[in-house]
């Protein structure tokens, strides 16, 4: 189970790792870019861990609300 905090927590994460991603400069070692595909390697995960807990939680609502 994720809980508001945790969940706001992996977004933020995401986001803040994907701004630095899209911000490295060309002028740098393209080597030093790996540090970007493992942290979004790692909080991708994390996202998709979250999103499936919530398609779970839609699903489940939604199957209570048909009767199915």
């Amino acid at each position: 189970m994720y809980t508001e905090e945790r969940a706001k927590e992996i977004l933020d994460a995401f986001t803040t790792v994907l701004v630095k991603a899209d911000n490295f400069s060309s002028d740098n070692d393209p080597k030093e870019y790996r540090q970007f595909w493992i942290a979004l390697r790692r909080e991708g995960a994390n996202l998709l861990g979250v999103s499936r807990y919530l398609f779970e939680i839609t699903r489940n609502t939604k199957e209570g609300e048909t009767g199915g």
